[in-house]
């Protein structure tokens, strides 16, 4: 059943959002039909190539122009110059799942295998025993033995890039194959270390020094496992567009954006167990960090009473620079940077900046709880003053833009008190901010700070709303089979197509939202959560899943679960001492735990029915339920 996009434009509720929950949780199943496809270029690239090519929707490669979306500006190769009819792919699809390595179905039989390697690219036209075999740079027809060994090659290369990664056993091999993808096609966007917004018109010098391109990668890499890569691009970011006044070379920084890097470089080092890269970077964290306080000290200076007072000034969004106020957003994630930066340095430094935080968190809570507005659902502004809440989250600039990155930044900061931030997240998906639980911008889809927003669900423990939004961007902003992921997307049309370029840290939703449902820990009550947002049917019998070497504040833990007819297994390995596991296991049947026994854990079940906290006594832990 496909759904009347004209309607879906107008709605003030999530239509799309209903259907796919009318037959129970959300699943990627639930999804694909409610809405054509989605229909774009995919990259074919390789890390060390400046001039990346794509595979448009025609099977022709070649390069973006300034804007993506109007089509390739030069075409190296065209399977219509060679004897294949031309038109639509039919379906393309990854090596191996995830690699970036496209095969596409042209029609009439014919397959076309396109890949790059670090100095050159291969494309290969096959049907049945027929292939001829190009090399495009220069272009020229080559044997298929020197295709099939380059094809080997780069097969070995994107093995080697993600050995490094945390295993993950799951039953839906499409959030396996979506995250390594979105992970492998984030570093081949890039040239080396240096950072690339997207392609197209995101593959602009202007656009490199975006940070949250960095944020994105590093803190994807670091809940991956994939810690020298991690450490690779936030070293390269600090020397390179860090200002020895801590202020960023970008021309449009968030001041949400610097509590950001704190708090990335924070979580890297606590992942890590590296204690020598902190200390080679704290002067130019400390920069970072005296910026936020500048800031602050300069608030400060308002009269007392002021509804702004202590909150911290600046531009929210590159896009909107010019609209500086005291968003709530900034103020919320320059509390959380500033935080996790205090415990990286710890000792009477740290606990100083803890207590300046203390007042910082204060002056937020006071001034959010100050600024809301009654109703149903009450209405949180994005910054203290404006008293009259939005008709529509799509009614124009200030409303789309808090709906698709203020809103979302405040909420995954962690800084509300659980009811002003249910409040966002009500008011937001009740009055036309939510497709699918994706994000509406304007009258289309915007999308790359979805992991924000999925955050905040994640700790208000929306289960259900976090599952429809990862699937509901999975399904609606990325392109089947290939999982490409791009900042704009249209609603409408029959296939939808792109409407701005691809960006990095759309592809890096899917992987940070598998990560943080399989295990996530909170720095701040010290909580390791495991399986906290898996599917209930998941745990059908005969069903198993789990995650291996995955890497956390406490070291390295994996587990796997297994279903059967009348108990659940699990067996959780852990690094050392940790004070207690939340363990979740979500019966399809929606059935409380009855009793639950444990060896080398103390365990007991949370009034959820749902949740086992485990106090282990050794490092091995098995638990039946």
């Amino acid at each position: 059943m496909v759904l009347d996009p004209a309607v879906l434009i107008e709605a003030l509720n999530d239509p799309v959002a209903d259907a796919m929950l009318a037959a129970g949780e959300p699943s990627y199943e639930s999804a694909r039909g409610l809405l054509p496809d989605l229909v774009g270029y995919v990259p074919v690239a390789h890390g060390a190539e400046p001039r990346k090519l794509v595979v448009d929707d025609r099977g022709r490669i070649g390069r973006l122009g300034d804007y993506g979306p109007k089509g390739l500006a030069e075409v190296v190769f065209d399977p219509s110059e060679h004897g294949v009819p031309g038109g639509q792919v039919a379906s393309a699809s990854l090596e191996d799942g995830w690699m970036p390595i496209v095969r596409a179905e042209l029609g009439d039989g014919w397959q076309l295998t396109a890949f790059a390697t670090e100095r050159d690219a291969f494309v290969r036209l096959a049907r049945g025993s027929d292939a001829r075999c190009w090399g495009l740079d220069p272009a020229r027809e080559v044997q298929q033995s020197l295709f099939e060994g380059e094809l080997g090659s780069a097969r070995a290369h994107w093995r080697r890039q993600l050995a490094p990664a945390i295993r993950v056993d799951l039953p839906e091999p499409i959030l396996r194959d979506a995250s390594l993808a979105g992970i492998a096609r984030a570093f081949s966007t890039c040239v080396g270390y240096h950072p690339k917004y997207g392609l197209g018109s995101y593959a602009q010098e202007v656009h490199d020094g975006f940070p949250p391109t960095v944020l994105s990668l590093v803190n994807a890499c670091v809940e991956w496992g994939l810690l020298e890569r991690a450490e690779g691009y936030l070293s390269y970011w600090l020397d390179r567009f860090v200002r020895a006044d801590g202020t960023f070379d970008y021309y449009g920084p968030a001041v949400s954006e610097y509590g950001q890097l704190l708090a990335a470089a924070g979580r890297f080092a606590a992942y890590s167990g590296d204690r020598a890269w902190p200390k080679d970077r704290l002067p130019q964290l400390h920069a970072v960090a005296d910026y936020l306080l500048c800031l602050r000290r300069q608030s400060q200076e308002q009269p007392e009473g002021s509804p702004t007072r202590g909150l911290l000034h600046g531009a929210a969004e590159a896009d909107t620079r010019d609209q500086t106020a005291y968003y709530f957003s900034g103020t919320a994630w320059a509390w959380r940077g500033l935080r996790d930066f205090a415990r990286l340095l710890g000792g009477e430094d740290g606990e100083r900046l803890l207590d300046e935080c203390e007042g910082l968190h204060r002056d937020l809570s006071a001034a959010a709880r100050a600024a809301l507005v009654p109703g149903d659902p009450p209405f949180l502004p994005p910054y203290p003053g404006i008293g009259q809440p939005f008709a529509c989250m799509t009614a124009g600039t200030l409303e789309s833009y808090t709906n698709y990155r203020y809103w979302p930044e405040l909420l995954s900061a962690g800084a509300l008190e659980p009811d002003l931030a249910e409040a966002v997240s009500e008011f937001r998906r009740r009055r036309g901010g939510e497709l699918a639980g994706t994000t509406r911008f304007d009258g289309h889809l915007d999308d790359w700070p979805l992991a924000h927003h999925a955050l905040g669900l994640l700790a208000a423990d929306h289960v259900d709303r976090y599952l429809l939004t990862l699937y509901g961007h999975l399904t609606f902003q990325q392109t089947p089979g290939t999982y490409c992921a791009y900042e704009q997307v249209s609603i409408d049309g029959d296939p939808r197509r792109v409407i701005a370029d691809y960006c990095v840290p759309a592809q890096l939703t899917v992987p940070l939202m598998v990560r943080r449902m399989l295990a996530h820990d909170d720095a701040d009550s010290g909580q390791l959560w495991l399986a906290r947002a898996v599917p209930r049917r998941w745990l059908t019998p005969g069903s198993h899943f789990g995650i291996e070497g995955a890497r956390t504040r406490y070291g390295s833990v994996s587990y796997h679960v297994e279903a059967g007819e009348r108990s659940v297994t699990a067996e959780v390995k852990l690094p050392g001492p940790v004070s207690a596991i939340a363990l979740r296991l979500r019966r399809p049947s929606g059935a409380p735990i009855r009793e639950v026994r444990a060896e080398g854990a103390d365990a007991r079940v949370l009034g959820d029915g749902e949740t086992v906290i485990l106090v282990p006594k050794a490092e091995r832990v098995r638990v039946i339920a």
